[in-house]
């Protein structure tokens, strides 16, 4: 039992997977706001009545894929405003904020937009 706290001791307070699993969120929410972005952004107004495809194909909005995939609009909006970083600055950031606080923070990322 003494040896397992120990372990979870260990990989609690390991701060290199922290900056590894960090980055990697850091890199999930510029790919999906990359995907949100190819996406129509929400015309705004009431939903039509009946909603069909028209001419068989299927237009989904940024908020509709967002609800669906289980995802709040603030997260939707981050990843929005992350993946418009140009690569070098979302790059730069991802390090700055690694020396600075030892892990990828989303907040970061935001200052850097």
């Amino acid at each position: 039992m003494h040896k397992g706290l120990a372990q979870c001791r260990v990989v609690a307070s390991d701060q290199e997977a922290i900056r590894q699993v960090t980055e990697i969120r850091a890199r999930a929410v510029q790919r999906m706001g990359e995907l949100f972005k190819k996406l129509k952004p929400d015309a705004g107004g009431r939903p039509p009545k009946e909603n069909l495809p028209i001419s068989g194909q299927v237009s989904q909005t940024r908020p509709a894929a967002a609800k669906a995939a289980n995802i709040d609009r603030h997260l939707m909006q981050r990843s929005l405003e992350i993946a418009a970083l140009p690569e070098k600055k979302f790059e730069q950031t991802i390090s700055e904020s690694i020396e600075q606080h030892g892990k990828v923070t989303i907040g970061a990322l935001l200052k850097g937009s």
